[in-house]
């Protein structure tokens, strides 16, 4: 039964199923606890509230609170939603809330909340994925989206100056501003890490490694290691399920399929035989950060 909630949403290879279902509760159970305690992605210029770290999250396979579709951000959301709604003291006032000026609107407050201390809360979030690239930079930065026209420091810049203003400005009863940004910075595979990291960049954080498709058969140098595909919207805590891992030589051909097929870049979960998560990684086509391949 577990295999098949997996494959619900599935993609067939060589026979197999590779991917993760849309609905698979152990997975969900990982990314709420992933939400909770991994390193968060900026620097500490906004303190998220430490009561969450008292949730009770209980996901069943009947729980439709959790809904995710392929957008990442939208998932996280969802995940900090119910980890407000489960921490003691905690009462949402407004989630999503659209911000308008005259017959304009300017924006949209992720979460207004108040905690047990009375205080009225705007929190914005994120979970966003960076790959450094140290040749030159792309719509002005070196850290890229795998979709390069988004970079860190356009999101950085919107986030902080505009989405969490917008709470001050057009919220009157807002006392207190903050954000919940986690993710990944991927790092060329076998490199060392930049002389300089953006200022609003946490040093302590999270870190993969990316390449190219021409170096895919570096994967076949791993002899004791699985691989699965971090399917979207998971992108954040490893696979949980072991029928999501395959060997390297199932991986290589995947890929080498994938790439001659679609090209879009893949983040995939390295783990030894049997253990946890080593490695997080991207592959990207060759023409990245190109949007096209170049003729």
């Amino acid at each position: 039964m577990h295999l098949k909630i997996n494959c619900i949403f599935g993609e067939y290879f060589d026979g197999r199923c590779i991917t993760i279902g849309l609905m698979d509760v152990n997975q969900i159970k990982a990314d709420l606890q992933w939400t909770l305690t991994s390193t968060n992605l900026l620097t500490d210029c906004y303190e998220f509230p430490k009561v969450l770290m008292h949730s009770d999250v209980r996901v069943s396979e009947n729980d439709a609170s959790i809904t995710p579709n392929r957008k990442v951000g939208h998932y996280f959301e969802q995940l900090v939603y119910q980890l407000l709604t489960n921490s003691p003291g905690n009462t949402i006032l407004h989630r999503n809330l659209q911000i308008h000026d005259q017959l304009r609107t300017v924006g949209e407050l992720d979460f207004v909340f108040q905690n047990d201390a009375g205080l009225t809360i705007h929190l914005e979030t994120a979970a966003k994925f960076y790959l450094y690239y140290p040749d030159a930079p792309v719509n002005g930065s070196h850290f890229l989206g795998p979709n390069s026209a988004d970079t860190f420091e356009i999101k950085c810049n919107r986030l902080f100056h505009h989405q969490l203003t917008l709470g001050e400005r057009y919220y009157q009863e807002v006392q207190s501003t903050m954000a919940l940004v986690k993710g990944m910075i991927f790092y060329p595979l076998h490199s060392s890490l930049p002389e300089r990291l953006p200022e609003q960049l946490n040093v302590t954080h999270q870190r993969g490694a990316w390449l190219f498709e021409s170096q895919l058969e570096s994967l076949l140098t791993h002899n004791n290691s699985e691989y699965a595909i971090c399917r979207k919207p998971h992108w954040l805590a490893p696979p949980v399920s072991s029928t999501s891992y395959v060997s390297s030589q199932f991986i290589y051909r995947y890929l080498r399929r994938h790439f001659a097929d679609r090209g879009h870049p893949v983040m995939i979960s390295r783990r030894q035989l049997d253990c946890n998560e080593t490695q997080r990684l991207f592959v990207v086509p060759n023409h990245w950060p190109n949007q096209t391949p170049t003729k």
